[in-house]
């Protein structure tokens, strides 16, 4: 079909129009707008979302009045495929390049590991499992000197038996993701932090604790069924009650520095506070 002379014209009057309006859009938004401020709130982008789409949730978060000055913004901006998902602190009345070069900036990416630390473990284990971890920028000793500078809770006992580790059981199993700049003291709190934690959840009373996380250490190291679990609470419970001698392989272990080994018969009357 052959459009006329006239129709041509009514098209391109319409085309400048319509880009007249575009960019005066844009215009006043960046003109009125621009070095403008006012109250930060806090917007969440979305992974995925459309550039076009974050002009609603703009609007939503009160940054802008209308999301048709950003949206058509971001159909001539090249920025728009640049926009990056997360948590940002814009300012009422920021204009549409302000926002983007805000949504646009380049996050530097701070690598991380993982430590899997299974239940039982001595503090040496521990130590060891978090320098052998796959990116772990420690060493087993490294860990072992900041262990020194870490406060213990004020519910462990100030008098242990001579040459006790005071950290044992403190160091809470789990799988952790951790910074790879993070400093080894804060590391080992956060695992201290997340046993006192879990003692507080339990509802008992604070003189309770660090019974309560022996025995349960006993327990954990003991027993390798779940549904045996009660039984062998009640066999310690009921010989620290008389105060007679554990006898069993955790604390015997645990004694001669062993850990894996079976248990001959005559271990059980040995000598030590551990038993």
């Amino acid at each position: 079909m052959t459009l006329s002379t006239g129709s041509k014209v009514f098209g391109l009057v319409m085309l400048a129009m319509l880009g007249g309006l575009a960019y005066g859009l844009m215009q006043f938004d960046d003109a009125s707008d621009a070095g403008a401020t006012g109250e930060v709130v806090t917007v969440e982008i979305p992974e995925g979302v459309a550039a076009e789409q974050v002009g609603d949730i703009l609007v939503d978060a009160g940054v802008v009045d209308n999301p048709l000055s950003f949206q058509v913004k971001v159909r001539t901006d090249a920025r728009a495929a640049q926009i990056q998902p997360g948590t940002y602190d814009l300012q009422v009345g920021m204009s549409n390049d302000a926002i983007l070069d805000r949504l646009t900036e380049q996050v530097d990416v701070v690598e991380a590991f993982t430590v899997v630390i299974p239940e039982g473990l001595t503090v040496q284990q521990t130590l060891r499992a978090i320098a052998d971890a796959d990116g772990s920028p420690f060493k087993v000793g490294q860990l072992r000197k900041a262990l020194a500078g870490v406060a213990l809770p004020a519910w462990v006992p100030a008098e242990l038996p001579q040459k006790a580790e005071p950290f044992e059981g403190l160091l809470a199993p789990n799988t952790y993701e951790f910074r790879v700049d993070i400093n080894a003291q804060e590391l080992l709190n956060q695992l201290v932090v997340e046993t006192d934690t879990h003692l507080r959840d339990l509802g008992i009373p604070q003189r309770r604790f660090y019974r309560t996380l022996t025995i349960a250490s006993l327990i954990e190291r003991e027993v390798r069924v779940p549904d045996e679990q009660p039984l062998v609470s009640s066999v310690i419970t009921n010989r620290l009650r008389i105060d007679e001698p554990l006898g069993i392989d955790a604390t015997l272990q645990y004694a001669q520095g062993e850990t894996g080994t079976r248990v001959l018969t005559p271990a059980t009357e040995l000598n030590s506070p551990w038993n």
